[in-house]
């Protein structure tokens, strides 16, 4: 695999677990705040996963069916890979 994807895929994983504490909860909302950074960095994230070809559709769409969408929650796109 090249190394420029893998280095934005760990990339992305770092921010995403920076990000993820500050979702809101389910039952208080989702976290407003942080929503556009949330957005861009799933866009990004759904760009590198796209890059990886066939072996990552089935995880870029358990991502895209996530019941919460777009909206920026703690539990928002957390996958086991």
């Amino acid at each position: 695999m090249d190394q420029g994807i893998i280095q934005n895929l760990e990339k992305l994983v770092e921010e995403g677990k920076k990000l993820a504490p500050h979702g809101g909860n389910m039952g208080k909302g989702y976290n407003g705040k942080l929503q556009s950074e949330y957005v861009s960095w799933r866009m990004r994230s759904l760009s590198a996963i796209e890059s990886l070809g066939k072996l990552a559709e089935s995880l870029k769409k358990g991502i895209e069916s996530d019941k919460s969408g777009p909206y920026f929650y703690q539990s928002s796109e957390h996958k086991e890979c």
